[in-house]
């Protein structure tokens, strides 16, 4: 089952930039296992203090981040078993640590996820599919971002996340990261070939604003 994930700066763009939802160009680009993430590796017998982000070390890595919510050090010997339920919470020596996203969301700008695009051609465009169909629909309490599903035709590629960015510059940001997703919580590549890769946008949207904020 694929996850989605909203970046960290994506609501700050919202707070300090213009940013059109429905007239600007948003698109979906499909990227390949070899994007790091910027988060440091989780380490033994280390002090931490509450606020502190980690990820598993690199044999552990399972596409999330935790956060220490419970200061203390780390233990001396044995990595912790990472959960991957949102927000559920595992005890490392004295350290108490909670699944805090994916270990991509401090991802700001587009450029910081294409140089491990895949490549061009084999039913695939290099910057990716552009969305369709954006609308703000606004009742009492929300205001829901939406748009029509994605397709890439005929695609031969191996890939791991797709990210969707703003294709533009807004108050000096280029190409705004809105969010990515891991199409295998298994932490695993999905391989297709010759296929019509479809990208279902959830039946909530992609992303809900509280009306009465």
């Amino acid at each position: 089952m694929a996850k989605f994930w909203i970046a960290d700066q994506f609501a700050q763009y919202l707070g300090t930039a213009i940013i059109d939802l429905e007239d600007s160009t948003f698109k979906l680009a499909l990227v390949d296992s070899t994007l790091a993430s910027e988060e440091t590796a989780w380490a033994t017998g280390t002090a931490y203090t509450a606020g502190d982000v980690r990820i598993p070390t690199s044999g552990n890595r399972n596409g999330h981040r935790y956060i220490c919510t419970v200061a203390g050090t780390s233990h001396a010997t044995t990595e912790p078993t990472w959960p991957t339920t949102d927000d559920a919470t595992v005890t490392d020596g004295t350290v108490t640590w909670a699944e805090y996203g994916g270990d991509l969301c401090s991802l700001d700008i587009w450029a910081d996820a294409s140089g491990s695009e895949v490549a061009n051609g084999s039913g695939y465009t290099t910057g990716g599919e552009t969305l369709t169909t954006l609308s703000l629909t606004t009742t009492y309490s929300d205001t829901v971002w939406d748009a029509d599903d994605v397709t890439f035709s005929s695609l031969t590629k191996t890939f791991r996340y797709a990210f969707l960015y703003m294709s533009g510059t807004v108050d000096g940001i280029v190409n705004p990261i809105v969010g990515y997703i891991l199409y295998d919580e298994a932490f695993a590549d999905k391989s297709v070939s010759g296929i019509d890769w479809w990208t279902q946008i959830s039946s909530s949207g992609i992303y809900t604003f509280d009306a009465r904020a």
